[in-house]
Protein backbone atom coordinates (compact mmCIF):
# COMPACT_ATOMS: atom_id res chain seq x y z
CA UNK A 1 0.00 0.00 0.00
CA UNK A 2 1.45 3.38 -0.89
CA UNK A 3 1.12 6.19 1.98
CA UNK A 4 -1.38 9.16 0.96
CA UNK A 5 1.69 11.36 1.00
CA UNK A 6 3.15 9.89 -2.01
CA UNK A 7 -0.08 10.55 -3.82
CA UNK A 8 -0.01 13.86 -2.91
CA UNK A 9 3.76 13.96 -4.53
CA UNK A 10 3.13 12.23 -7.29
CA UNK A 11 0.27 14.73 -8.18
CA UNK A 12 2.11 17.57 -7.74
CA UNK A 13 5.01 16.67 -9.63
CA UNK A 14 3.02 15.67 -12.17
CA UNK A 15 1.00 19.31 -12.12
CA UNK A 16 4.61 21.17 -12.04
CA UNK A 17 5.42 19.01 -15.13
CA UNK A 18 2.00 19.99 -16.93
CA UNK A 19 2.49 23.53 -16.39
CA UNK A 20 5.85 23.66 -17.32
CA UNK A 21 4.97 21.84 -20.40
CA UNK A 22 1.84 24.20 -20.87
CA UNK A 23 4.27 27.39 -20.21
CA UNK A 24 6.97 25.95 -22.98
CA UNK A 25 3.87 25.34 -25.55
CA UNK A 26 2.98 28.88 -24.98
CA UNK A 27 6.49 30.58 -25.24
CA UNK A 28 7.11 28.38 -28.59
CA UNK A 29 3.82 29.84 -30.03
CA UNK A 30 4.68 32.82 -29.33
CA UNK A 31 4.70 35.43 -33.03
CA UNK A 32 8.37 36.12 -32.42
CA UNK A 33 9.36 32.22 -31.89
CA UNK A 34 8.74 31.09 -35.55
CA UNK A 35 12.00 30.40 -35.32
CA UNK A 36 12.33 28.33 -33.02
CA UNK A 37 9.52 26.13 -33.51
CA UNK A 38 10.99 25.50 -36.94
CA UNK A 39 14.42 24.60 -35.41
CA UNK A 40 12.86 22.39 -32.82
CA UNK A 41 11.18 20.29 -36.18
CA UNK A 42 14.20 20.66 -38.33
CA UNK A 43 17.11 20.26 -36.11
CA UNK A 44 20.54 21.18 -37.34
CA UNK A 45 21.16 22.47 -40.48
CA UNK A 46 21.31 20.02 -43.40
CA UNK A 47 22.23 20.45 -47.17
CA UNK A 48 19.23 19.14 -48.69
CA UNK A 49 16.85 21.87 -46.73
CA UNK A 50 16.56 24.58 -49.30
CA UNK A 51 12.75 23.27 -50.00
CA UNK A 52 11.53 24.39 -46.34
CA UNK A 53 12.30 28.20 -47.44
CA UNK A 54 10.99 30.77 -49.47
CA UNK A 55 13.17 30.67 -52.78
CA UNK A 56 13.52 33.13 -55.70
CA UNK A 57 15.24 31.70 -58.96
CA UNK A 58 18.44 33.63 -59.88
CA UNK A 59 18.03 33.18 -64.15
CA UNK A 60 21.00 32.28 -66.13
CA UNK A 61 19.82 33.66 -69.27
CA UNK A 62 21.28 31.04 -71.70
CA UNK A 63 23.49 28.82 -69.45
CA UNK A 64 25.58 26.29 -71.91
CA UNK A 65 26.77 22.86 -70.11
CA UNK A 66 30.70 22.79 -68.95
CA UNK A 67 33.31 22.10 -71.89
CA UNK A 68 35.27 18.94 -70.85
CA UNK A 69 38.58 18.48 -70.65
CA UNK A 70 40.72 16.31 -72.63
CA UNK A 71 41.94 14.40 -69.19
CA UNK A 72 37.93 14.48 -67.78
CA UNK A 73 37.54 12.03 -65.34
CA UNK A 74 40.71 9.86 -66.61
CA UNK A 75 42.51 10.07 -62.45
CA UNK A 76 40.47 9.40 -59.36
CA UNK A 77 40.58 10.72 -55.81
CA UNK A 78 43.90 9.06 -53.86
CA UNK A 79 42.30 6.26 -51.76
CA UNK A 80 44.09 8.06 -48.47
CA UNK A 81 41.10 10.95 -48.91
CA UNK A 82 38.41 8.96 -49.04
CA UNK A 83 37.96 8.33 -45.39
CA UNK A 84 38.25 11.98 -44.60
CA UNK A 85 35.77 12.77 -47.42
CA UNK A 86 32.82 10.17 -45.64
CA UNK A 87 33.70 11.83 -42.24
CA UNK A 88 32.76 14.86 -43.56
CA UNK A 89 29.96 13.73 -45.47
CA UNK A 90 30.91 14.98 -49.40
CA UNK A 91 28.24 13.99 -51.61
CA UNK A 92 29.97 15.67 -54.84
CA UNK A 93 34.25 16.60 -55.39
CA UNK A 94 33.93 18.90 -58.67
CA UNK A 95 37.54 20.08 -60.47
CA UNK A 96 37.29 22.45 -62.45
CA UNK A 97 40.36 23.91 -64.37
CA UNK A 98 41.27 26.58 -67.69
CA UNK A 99 37.13 26.52 -68.01
CA UNK A 100 37.04 23.56 -68.26
CA UNK A 101 35.38 20.17 -66.36
CA UNK A 102 38.24 18.29 -64.98
CA UNK A 103 36.74 15.92 -62.66
CA UNK A 104 33.56 15.03 -61.17
CA UNK A 105 32.18 12.23 -58.92
CA UNK A 106 29.05 12.25 -56.56
CA UNK A 107 27.98 9.89 -53.80
CA UNK A 108 24.86 8.72 -52.37
CA UNK A 109 21.81 10.38 -54.38
CA UNK A 110 23.07 12.97 -55.68
CA UNK A 111 24.68 14.23 -59.31
CA UNK A 112 24.97 17.30 -61.17
CA UNK A 113 21.34 18.23 -61.51
CA UNK A 114 21.33 18.25 -57.73
CA UNK A 115 20.17 21.17 -55.42
CA UNK A 116 21.92 22.11 -52.28
CA UNK A 117 21.41 25.10 -49.67
CA UNK A 118 24.34 27.56 -50.18
CA UNK A 119 25.30 28.15 -46.93
CA UNK A 120 28.15 30.37 -46.56
CA UNK A 121 28.93 30.33 -50.21
CA UNK A 122 26.10 33.17 -50.27
CA UNK A 123 28.94 35.40 -48.78
CA UNK A 124 31.31 35.06 -52.13
CA UNK A 125 28.38 35.93 -54.06
CA UNK A 126 26.98 38.90 -52.08
CA UNK A 127 30.72 40.20 -52.33
CA UNK A 128 30.81 40.11 -55.89
CA UNK A 129 27.24 41.91 -56.10
CA UNK A 130 29.07 44.91 -53.78
CA UNK A 131 31.71 45.10 -56.43
CA UNK A 132 29.27 44.98 -58.96
CA UNK A 133 27.61 47.87 -57.64
CA UNK A 134 30.56 49.99 -57.07
CA UNK A 135 31.20 49.48 -61.18
CA UNK A 136 27.73 50.65 -61.74
CA UNK A 137 28.28 53.28 -59.77
CA UNK A 138 25.41 52.79 -57.40
CA UNK A 139 28.41 52.55 -54.32
CA UNK A 140 30.50 55.10 -54.57
CA UNK A 141 33.58 52.57 -53.07
CA UNK A 142 34.30 50.41 -50.27
CA UNK A 143 34.86 52.78 -47.85
CA UNK A 144 31.55 54.40 -48.08
CA UNK A 145 29.61 54.65 -45.05
CA UNK A 146 27.17 51.82 -43.98
CA UNK A 147 24.92 55.02 -42.30
CA UNK A 148 24.96 56.26 -46.45
CA UNK A 149 22.46 53.43 -46.48
CA UNK A 150 20.91 53.15 -43.30
CA UNK A 151 21.43 55.87 -40.73
CA UNK A 152 20.81 53.48 -38.10
CA UNK A 153 24.47 52.29 -37.80
CA UNK A 154 25.47 55.29 -36.76
CA UNK A 155 29.54 54.12 -36.12
CA UNK A 156 31.65 53.64 -32.92
CA UNK A 157 33.22 56.52 -30.86
CA UNK A 158 33.68 58.67 -33.66
CA UNK A 159 34.73 56.03 -36.45
CA UNK A 160 32.07 55.09 -39.57
CA UNK A 161 31.03 51.73 -40.12
CA UNK A 162 31.97 51.02 -43.40
CA UNK A 163 31.41 48.29 -46.20
CA UNK A 164 35.03 47.41 -45.72
CA UNK A 165 34.23 46.51 -42.82
CA UNK A 166 31.26 44.36 -43.09
CA UNK A 167 33.39 42.52 -46.02
CA UNK A 168 36.36 41.89 -44.38
CA UNK A 169 34.30 40.79 -40.95
CA UNK A 170 35.97 43.64 -38.57
CA UNK A 171 32.45 45.29 -38.38
CA UNK A 172 32.83 44.98 -34.16
CA UNK A 173 29.27 44.68 -34.05
CA UNK A 174 27.70 42.13 -31.52
CA UNK A 175 26.27 38.92 -33.53
CA UNK A 176 27.11 36.02 -31.87
CA UNK A 177 27.90 33.69 -34.26
CA UNK A 178 26.90 30.17 -32.51
CA UNK A 179 25.85 27.39 -33.97
CA UNK A 180 24.80 25.29 -31.08
CA UNK A 181 22.24 27.97 -29.42
CA UNK A 182 18.67 27.47 -30.72
CA UNK A 183 18.61 31.16 -29.20
CA UNK A 184 21.60 32.36 -31.04
CA UNK A 185 20.99 35.41 -34.06
CA UNK A 186 22.78 32.84 -36.55
CA UNK A 187 19.63 30.19 -35.91
CA UNK A 188 17.24 33.35 -35.85
CA UNK A 189 18.52 33.74 -39.32
CA UNK A 190 18.99 30.56 -40.31
CA UNK A 191 14.94 29.52 -39.25
CA UNK A 192 13.58 32.74 -38.91
CA UNK A 193 10.98 35.20 -41.55
CA UNK A 194 12.03 38.65 -40.34
CA UNK A 195 15.81 38.86 -41.45
CA UNK A 196 15.62 42.32 -41.51
CA UNK A 197 15.00 42.32 -37.93
CA UNK A 198 18.45 40.37 -37.07
CA UNK A 199 20.21 42.44 -39.53
CA UNK A 200 19.16 45.93 -38.27
CA UNK A 201 19.17 44.60 -34.29
CA UNK A 202 22.88 44.33 -34.68
CA UNK A 203 24.23 47.03 -32.05
CA UNK A 204 27.88 48.44 -32.75
CA UNK A 205 30.15 47.84 -29.69
CA UNK A 206 33.62 47.67 -30.45
CA UNK A 207 35.62 50.24 -33.12
CA UNK A 208 35.65 48.86 -36.39
CA UNK A 209 38.74 47.29 -38.10
CA UNK A 210 40.12 46.05 -35.63
CA UNK A 211 39.01 42.81 -34.72
CA UNK A 212 38.64 40.18 -37.48
CA UNK A 213 34.82 38.05 -36.26
CA UNK A 214 33.51 35.94 -38.70
CA UNK A 215 29.89 36.88 -38.21
CA UNK A 216 27.23 35.89 -40.74
CA UNK A 217 24.69 38.99 -39.75
CA UNK A 218 26.86 41.50 -41.76
CA UNK A 219 26.30 39.53 -44.83
CA UNK A 220 22.83 39.97 -44.71
CA UNK A 221 23.35 43.42 -43.70
CA UNK A 222 25.44 44.01 -46.81
CA UNK A 223 22.59 42.22 -48.78
CA UNK A 224 20.12 44.57 -47.79
CA UNK A 225 22.71 47.16 -48.97
CA UNK A 226 22.90 45.98 -52.30
CA UNK A 227 19.18 46.07 -52.79
CA UNK A 228 19.03 49.69 -51.31
CA UNK A 229 21.73 50.37 -53.93
CA UNK A 230 20.47 49.23 -56.93
CA UNK A 231 16.85 49.14 -56.31
CA UNK A 232 16.55 45.58 -57.33
CA UNK A 233 16.27 42.54 -55.16
CA UNK A 234 19.49 40.54 -55.06
CA UNK A 235 18.96 38.02 -56.57
CA UNK A 236 17.66 39.80 -59.66
CA UNK A 237 20.81 41.95 -59.36
CA UNK A 238 22.90 39.08 -59.10
CA UNK A 239 21.24 37.02 -61.98
CA UNK A 240 21.57 39.91 -64.67
CA UNK A 241 25.35 41.25 -63.35
CA UNK A 242 26.80 37.18 -62.79
CA UNK A 243 24.40 35.11 -64.88
CA UNK A 244 23.12 36.51 -67.79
Amino acid sequence: RVPANKHYLSRGVGWIVFIFMLGIGGYLALPSNYYLRRALIHLLPKINQYPIFENRVVKAGSPRPWELSEAYNTKSIPERYLPRFEELGTVAYVIIQDNRLLFEQYWEDYSPESHSNSFSMAKSIVSLAIGCAIDDGFIRDVDQPVSDFFPEFKGYDGKALTLRHLLTMSAGVDFDEAYSSPFSPTTQLYYGDDLQEIAFGMKEIDEPSVNFIYQSGVTQLLGFIVEKATGEKLSDYVSRKLWT
